[in-house]
């Protein structure tokens, strides 16, 4: 189980992502005052969510790294803004 006051790596899609309004387990960590870093995002892809964690492994150590994979089969789309 985890305790409180931890430095914690989440990645996930849309049923873990911290920056929705509903409550997920990772607002429900960051109550208990550990130190979350969230680099999941909404409607992502397994590639987005396993690309984030080991970008921001390679820049920061972590006590717990939490990854949540979304479902099979998911469309991956690169979107870019320049020409």
């Amino acid at each position: 189980m985890l305790s409180t006051n931890k430095k914690i790596l989440i990645s996930g899609c849309g049923f873990s992502w911290s920056g929705q309004e509903r409550i997920t387990w990772v607002k429900i960590l960051k109550l208990l005052s550990n130190s979350i870093v969230d680099v999941g995002g909404p409607a992502v892809s397994n590639q987005f969510i396993i690309n984030n964690i080991v970008e921001e492994l390679f820049k920061n150590n972590y006590e717990y790294v939490v990854v949540q994979l979304t479902s099979v089969g998911k469309l991956d789309v690169e979107i870019k803004t320049e020409l």
